[in-house]
């Protein structure tokens, strides 16, 4: 056997060895992908939380209602809800950012606090 047809063959042999390895990882990969999309569309198919456990209500001047379970208070008249509904068409919309509500730009802000039950 030559130099030239040992070397060929054993980069043959590699080659295969390579090839193999990588088609096992491309697999590996494409199912953690899918495992991964499927956790996460899981995740966002869980109902957003009932609008009557909402525990405060912000009023804006311009006539926005927005209800809210938790707020942090930035500074005077500066608020961020941290997920809050929204009144559009004829329902509340979840949404679960963050607002911040800020009197500069909304107006004046009255917070009220709700009943257990809305």
């Amino acid at each position: 056997m030559t130099f030239i047809r040992a070397t060929n063959d054993w980069l043959s042999a590699l080659l295969k060895i390579l090839g193999i390895l990588l088609a096992v990882a491309a697999v590996f990969y494409l199912g953690l992908s899918i495992w991964g999309n499927v956790a996460e569309a899981r995740a966002a198919l869980q109902p957003p939380p009932d609008p009557s456990k909402a525990t405060y209500e912000f009023h804006t001047i311009t006539g926005q209602i927005f209800l809210a379970k938790d707020y942090q208070t930035v500074s005077e008249g500066k608020y961020v809800l941290n997920g809050y509904y929204y009144f559009k068409g004829n329902k509340w919309v979840y949404n679960k950012g963050e607002l911040p509500l800020d009197g500069k730009y909304w107006g004046e802000i009255e917070i009220k606090r709700r009943l257990p039950n809305g």
